[in-house]
């Protein structure tokens, strides 16, 4: 009885680390994805940020070659006038 009872609390023992083990794996699995995921949507951010930092700097540039330009087609108009 007392080798049965041995055996009965081993086994018992065994399964509670193993189910502590996984639910510890699980957990460090769902921290990690949750990280990835945090990453993902941070530098999918970023790069938007960018991406309409840039657009933006690009129609400001546009902006600017044209009111440079305007004034010079003035310039000429008036010298030419």
């Amino acid at each position: 009885m007392a080798d049965a009872q041995k055996m009965a609390d081993a086994q018992k023992m065994a399964d509670a680390q193993k189910m502590a083990y996984a639910q510890k794996m699980a957990d460090a699995q769902k921290m990690a994805y949750a990280q990835k995921m945090a990453d993902a949507q941070k530098m999918a951010y970023a790069e938007k940020m960018a991406d309409a930092q840039k657009m933006a700097d690009a129609q400001k540039m546009a902006y600017a070659e044209k009111m440079a330009d305007a004034q010079k087609m003035a310039y000429a108009q008036k010298m030419a006038d």
